[in-house]
């Protein structure tokens, strides 16, 4: 997939979409958090890929230092309160002579993500929520979807659990 997406970017065509998302640099860890929280609200259960140094407006790879992923997530994870959305898997894909870092997230476990006002202040918290491309913040029924199926999981297992006892 990632290979498939490295060529879409230098043929010029559209590749960032409602799963996958394109940075041409590592993010400030702020930043990432906002961006991995809202694009994992908006994902509600499906995974997410990003991939790192992948530059669609320029149809290029670009040329960043690289980061020790341990840290900079680490760094990331500190803006988010609560859980951050489950790294799976990190890939260094290469396409020519160039390396794009593939990062694989899990979305369905910790949802709803939020995150830390990093000035203090109000609001303490805020769910991000991706909408195409842009960020906002998660409107009442876009809490509701992400809840609601939580609920329903949770409902699931409280009658396994029970089904259980009964036997």
């Amino acid at each position: 997939m990632g290979l498939n997406i490295i060529s879409d970017v230098l043929k010029n065509l559209r590749a960032e979409d409602s799963i996958v998302e394109l940075k041409s640099s590592w993010p400030k860890p702020d930043k990432a958090a906002q961006s991995l929280a809202a694009h994992a609200n908006a994902a509600r259960s499906t995974p997410i890929l990003w991939l790192i140094r992948i530059d669609e407006k320029a149809q290029r790879v670009s040329s960043v230092d690289t980061v020790e992923l341990a840290n900079w997530f680490k760094s990331v994870e500190r803006f988010l309160d609560g859980d951050a959305p489950r790294m799976l898997l990190d890939a260094n894909v290469r396409s020519g002579g160039d390396t794009v870092v593939a990062l694989h997230f899990e979305t369905h476990q910790g949802a709803p993500f939020v995150i830390k006002n990093p000035d203090g202040g109000y609001p303490q918290f805020v769910v991000p929520w991706r909408e195409g491309t842009s960020k906002r913040a998660a409107s009442r029924c876009d809490l509701l979807r992400i809840l609601i199926a939580i609920r329903r999981l949770s409902a699931l297992v409280d009658e396994l659990n029970f089904n259980v006892e009964v036997c």
